[in-house]
Order: structure tokens, then C-alpha cells, then sequence
């Protein structure tokens, strides 16, 4: 017996429950806790509408009954809206110090004689590696309609595909047993990084499009990018 073919809408309505579920994932990773009963369906509805899957799709899980949050600073355990809120100014206040720390760093780091040299004495005073990846994960948790990292992007956030991106660069250079030359090359990339990030989250209207398009190809292009010293000097002992 033929396998009856998925209908448009179901497909669609897997897709965004997937998605969904996913954001939810990313979400509990940062201490956020979610009464699933009262977020995802136990069972696919008999009858799939285009407005039941925009409700998926727009679903604002840090509001839903159950949703807490876990004030690391305080030890107290808050709503997930008042935890939204929280994570959004400790992101502002993190920021901030990178670029004070990185300032700092400028102006006591010696010039080496050789990168080679630089590269394995280099000890990053922040991570800047650690704050990509949370930068990332705050947009694929902020996933709304209005912005377009999301509506652009097929109804799945493009912030999972540049996830995927520097997770797999990442993994070159781990091995490599290159981490400090990884670190070293995002923290020389941070600007445009950062710059780009910001047009990717925050990009709403149409207009905006073609600067979106264009932060997110350099994102593509630096993360994709950075040749590994380590292995350079491994070929040219050889």
C-alpha cells in the first residue's frame, strides 16, 4: 500500500513544530524551563489550517504558562518574560565589556616578532568565540516573524545555518589542536562580526533586505574562512 502524500500545510506544520521545538532546546540550554503540555501539541491536529501554523510559527514561548527562568546573579527562579528581559540586558552589559576588554587588550598586547610566535604564546583575556556562539543563540531564540533572519530565510531562522557553520570551522581548528589561533582569528574578525550580527537580528523591514543579505553573506564567508597556522607549519616542516 502507497504511503498517502503529505499535504502542503502538513508539511509546513511539521516544519514549524520542529522548529519549535528547537528554539525551545536552545532556550533550556540558557535556564530557561517550559511546561511542554502547555506549548506543544501532544497530537497533529485532523484538520491543518495556514492559521494554525502561523500561531506555531509566532508562538512567544517566554510568555506561555510554566515558563521560568533561573536568575543565575540572584539564585531566584522568575518568569520567562522577566527572564527574556533579564538575558537581553546581561547580553547589552556582555557586549559592552567585550569591547572594553578588547580595547584593553590592544593596548597591552606586544607586537610578536613572528604570528607563529604570537599565535602559540596568544592568551585571550575573554572568549570571543563563546561570544559569537551566545550572540547566535540569541537569535535563533529570538525567533519572530518580524525580523527577517526568520521570514527571509524560508520560515527557518538563518542563524541555525550560520550555527552550523562556525561549529563545523570550529571543529577544524580543535583538530588542529589550533584553539588560540581560532580565538585570534574571530577576535581579529569581531567588529565586522558583531556589525553584521546586529543587522541579521534586528533587520525587520523589506527595505532593510539588501543590507541583511549582505551581512549575512560576510558572515558566511568569515566563519567558512581563516586558514589554520597550525597546519601551515606542519606542511611547511614537511
Amino acid at each position: 500500500m502507497m504511503k498517502k502524500k503529505k499535504t502542503l500545510n502538513q508539511l509546513e506544520y511539521e516544519k514549524a513544530l520542529k522548529n519549535l521545538k528547537r528554539r525551545i532546546k536552545a532556550a533550556e540550554k540558557r535556564g530557561f524551563r517550559f511546561d511542554k503540555s502547555e506549548i506543544i501539541p501532544s497530537e497533529n491536529p485532523k484538520r491543518i489550517t495556514k492559521k494554525r501554523i502561523e500561531n506555531i510559527r509566532k508562538l512567544d514561548i517566554y510568555a506561555q504558562k510554566g515558563t521560568t527562568y533561573l536568575d543565575e546573579e540572584t539564585g531566584k527562579v522568575v518568569s520567562g518574560k522577566v527572564g527574556r528581559t533579564l538575558e537581553r540586558k546581561a547580553s547589552a552589559k556582555k557586549a559592552a565589556q567585550t569591547r572594553k576588554l578588547k580595547e584593553q587588550q590592544k593596548t597591552r598586547q606586544p607586537k610578536s616578532k613572528s604570528s607563529r610566535t604570537k599565535s602559540k604564546d596568544y592568551i585571550p583575556i575573554y572568549s570571543a568565540i563563546e561570544s559569537v556562539e551566545n550572540r547566535l543563540d540569541e537569535i535563533i531564540a529570538e525567533n519572530n516573524w518580524r525580523y527577517l533572519h526568520f521570514r527571509s530565510s524560508g520560515d527557518e531562522n538563518s542563524a541555525i545555518k550560520l550555527k552550523e557553520i562556525f561549529e563545523r570551522t570550529k571543529q577544524r581548528y580543535v583538530n588542529a589542536n589550533a584553539m588560540s589561533d581560532f580565538e585570534e582569528y574571530i577576535e581579529k574578525n569581531a567588529d565586522s562580526i558583531n556589525a553584521a550580527l546586529d543587522v541579521v537580528m534586528y533587520a525587520s523591514k523589506q527595505e532593510e533586505l539588501y543590507n541583511y543579505n549582505n551581512s549575512y553573506s560576510k558572515l558566511m564567508l568569515i566563519f567558512n574562512g581563516g586558514e589554520i597556522p597550525a597546519l601551515n607549519d606542519i606542511a611547511g616542516d614537511d
